[in-house]
């Protein structure tokens, strides 16, 4: 007989987008316990959906990544550099380079209970959203150079403006305001100025598009123990535009029995030790210590942008995505039930899945999956070691906006001139 331990999550967040309209979301997760005789499996977790809310607090003046010399290299921190050596090999902060040219360092093992050091769990999500740290009032505007995440329009891949002068600024005083989000309501975006040129400037723009997750925030590996992804994570953890280190300890957060000791899977077994680094660039009412990873097909979440702009709607389970209807042991071909696959089993089950959601549509997508069957092993919710670092090269030119790159002249004159939505702070 299962035992089933239910968190019941009350979230009211604002969408993000200008309507202002409040959310209300009951989020339930149950926890595994061991199958019974019979050889039924037990069902997968869900995976927490990502929140993207223009309404969260604003994160503090020390919050937002600021290009420097002494961080634009992937350095471990101080806390990270105290601790022993990989179990793996030495590891040095020297730069490398990878298959693809981009360079990296390695990474300290980090000690379970040394200072510095937390426990976290994980998650997984990709609802094609405009991130939250898009939103210029989940900035903070103080940071030179100013710096917020890009936003792009349906296709995933032209960057697009986060904001843009009204045009009823003649009634309101000059007033801008953001790009609307994926399917909010919007008549006065395709009227403003800042549309018509981007629309001329980009003649494979999608008409009327709204603002959606760029497809390149897809998870990438580094090599077989080192990887980047993006996150959505609580501000009180990482705020916007900030990275951690993850190292995973073969612990799964939805298998705990009574004692609090859990119970791995294969997959789990299989991603011990791995390094994956991630930036933030979502927010929301995740707990503290947790990142609910970026993964296409990993899960729709609370707002499902993604099968509108994708034009697919076969994209697995909405909470837990592609993995959990393997979990659910919705594919019999294997002869035995999801519990007693093998790490060859759950990589094809997954596999398999990546490749009818994503054939066909943008590279980043399909890679984005595979990653989660190649080098995250088709793992569930596995928990981590965590440790906040200096962000490595690669992720901040993902997370940089080019197309917004400044506050407008108007708002930081003294006395401003203009005002823009959602932001109240100078």
């Amino acid at each position: 007989m299962r035992l089933f331990l239910v968190a019941v999550a009350l979230v009211i967040a604002v969408s993000g987008c200008s309507d202002g309209k409040l959310n209300l979301l009951l989020v339930f997760w149950g926890d595994h316990e061991e199958s019974s005789s019979s050889g039924i499996p037990p069902e997968p977790k869900p995976s927490s959906p990502s929140f993207s809310s223009s309404s969260a607090p604003k994160p503090g003046s020390s919050s937002v990544y600021t290009p420097s010399s002494s961080t634009a290299e992937e350095l471990p921190s101080s806390s990270s550099e105290e601790q022993s050596s990989s179990s793996r090999g030495p590891r040095s902060s020297s730069s490398k380079t990878d298959s693809n040219g981009n360079t990296y360092v390695d990474y300290p093992t980090l000690e379970p209970g040394a200072k510095g050091i937390k426990k976290g769990v994980t998650t997984r999500y990709w609802d094609g959203c405009r991130p939250s740290c898009s939103f210029v009032g989940n900035i903070d505007n103080k940071q030179k150079p100013w710096v917020i995440g890009r936003a792009c329009d349906k296709n995933g891949i032209n960057e697009i403006p986060l904001i843009y002068l009204n045009p009823r600024s003649d009634q309101w005083g000059t007033y801008y305001t953001a790009v609307p989000c994926a399917k909010e309501p919007d008549q006065v975006w395709p009227k403003s100025q800042t549309y018509k040129d981007w629309v001329s400037d980009h003649p494979s723009f999608p008409k009327e598009s709204h603002a959606y997750t760029c497809f390149d925030m897809a998870p990438y590996a580094v090599n077989d123990t080192l990887a980047y992804a993006f996150a959505a994570t609580l501000e009180t953890t990482l705020p916007c535009g900030k990275c951690a280190q993850l190292q995973f300890n073969n612990e799964w957060t939805y298998d705990k029995n009574q004692e609090g000791n859990s119970k791995p899977r294969v997959t789990h077994r299989a991603l011990k030790g791995k390094t994956l680094i991630v930036m933030a660039n979502n927010t929301g009412t995740v707990g503290e210590n947790h990142f609910d990873i970026m993964i296409p097909g990993g899960g729709l979440g609370a707002f499902n942008c993604f099968s509108e702009q994708i034009g697919s709607s076969d994209l697995g389970h909405r909470m837990g995505g592609l993995l959990s209807e393997c979990s659910y042991n919705e594919d019999t071909s294997y002869g035995v039930p999801s519990d007693r696959f093998s790490l060859a089993q759950w990589q094809d089950c997954l596999e398999k899945r990546c490749h009818r959601a994503f054939d066909g549509k943008p590279k980043h997508l399909l890679d984005g999956c595979l990653w989660h069957v190649e080098w995250f092993m088709a793992a569930d919710n596995p928990e981590v070691e965590w440790t906040e670092v200096p962000c490595p090269k690669y992720l901040v030119e993902k997370y940089n906006s080019t197309a917004t790159t400044k506050l407008p002249d108007c708002y930081t004159s003294n006395p401003k001139t203009c005002q823009i939505d959602g932001l109240t702070n100078n």
